[in-house]
């Protein structure tokens, strides 16, 4: 799922580029015209008004572009590659398939033993259930209708990250701190070059 997280800050990278980049061009094209000469207290106002509207703009700009894809998502329920938020299975004996909804639990507390609560946030309800990063290993087959569920083959929490319904959500979501620590960078690579050897 790592991949996909890095795929999702990478599209999200290009995204918020050409959003940028429209901006300053836009920008670019303010004429300010004054029939004299200013004061420059009325220069520094007016000048920092205008920026301040290009942040805001800028801004509202991206959260537009985010909101529209994910409407398309969350109302179409697309399902995501990763069978995060739904996933199909085949009825044995039959050419039918059923299709379930990602649970992830809620409240989840990575300091204690049991660090699990018995609410979950379904996927066919919200596309904004996450759940803590990890490196695992198993490749275990997913249960229908059962919660994602906390088992012994928890090899690492990546920190600041998370998974969920959507990769998209969960990035937004996540705070990278992971990246900024050398140790937790190290420890990351290490187990998954580990895991590629099994």
């Amino acid at each position: 799922m790592a991949s996909a997280q890095f795929q999702v800050l990478s599209v999200l990278c290009r995204i918020v580029r050409n959003v940028v980049f429209d901006a300053v061009n836009e920008f670019s094209e303010t004429i300010f015209v004054s029939p004299g000469a200013l004061p420059r207290t009325v220069f520094d106002t007016y000048t920092a008004t205008l920026v301040d509207q290009f942040n805001k703009t800028t801004l509202e700009n991206f959260r537009t572009h985010n909101r529209f894809i994910s409407s398309i998502v969350d109302e179409h329920l697309f399902i995501s590659a990763l069978r995060t938020n739904f996933y199909t299975r085949s009825v044995p004996g039959s050419n039918n398939y059923v299709t379930f909804s990602g649970i992830y639990p809620q409240n989840v507390n990575l300091t204690q033993s049991s660090f699990m609560s018995s609410e979950t946030c379904r996927c066919d309800h919200t596309s904004n259930c996450i759940y803590p990063a990890g490196i695992y290993n198993q490749s275990k087959a997913i249960i229908p209708n059962e919660a994602l569920s906390n088992d012994a083959s928890l090899l690492f929490v990546v920190p600041g990250f998370q998974v969920g319904c959507v990769p998209q959500n969960a990035s937004f979501q996540a705070t990278l701190e992971c990246f900024y620590n050398h140790s937790c960078l190290d420890m990351v690579i290490t187990l998954t070059a580990a895991l590629r050897t099994v």
